[in-house]
């Protein structure tokens, strides 16, 4: 069993981590354009893009539109604002769709900004960059002290009813 294991480890491709989802081979579009991102948004997932033909058209290059900002899937492409880009979207006509899974290439210009950490999805009161203060201690210490003085006085119950069936 442990070798079938290891052979099988053995005859699967190596393939990055970012396109594990990508079941095909890239994907050439009949609908291919050449052009500079002008523009980004949704932290680079949707570009605004002038055409070598002059048109300005939009490219969105994650599957799901209404999660945006609130999740990344493997499949989700990034555009480098001032980027010159071959696409190859998946429709016909703008809003272009794209994503990792096509042969959509970077052909000149700046490389893609890393994204910002931000905590804007965590609570305003939750204390990240500082110490918790006096209420975030006596949350996390008073409800330590109150789970044990409940376990103390059901210990102490349970011990008096053992005491009175013995006596």
């Amino acid at each position: 069993m442990m070798i079938t294991g290891c052979l099988v480890l053995a005859v699967l491709p190596g393939e990055p981590a970012a396109y594990a989802s990508c079941a095909t081979e890239a994907r050439v579009s009949p609908y291919a354009f050449i052009g500079t991102v002008i523009d980004t948004a949704e932290e680079d997932r949707v570009a605004t893009v002038i055409t070598d033909g002059g048109r300005q058209v939009k490219v969105v290059a994650a599957p799901n539109t209404s999660w945006f900002s609130k999740s990344f899937s493997s499949v989700d492409r990034r555009y480098a604002l001032g980027g010159r880009y071959e696409f190859h979207p998946i429709n016909a006509e703008s809003p272009y769709r794209d994503n990792r899974c096509t042969a959509t290439q970077q052909l000149a210009g700046p490389s893609l900004r890393p994204l910002e950490s931000t905590k804007e999805f965590l609570p305003d009161w939750l204390p990240v960059d500082e110490q918790a203060g006096f209420v975030g201690y006596l949350m996390f210490f008073g409800s330590l002290a109150a789970a044990l003085g409940l376990s103390v006085i059901v210990g102490r119950k349970i011990i008096r009813r053992i005491a009175r069936r013995g006596a």
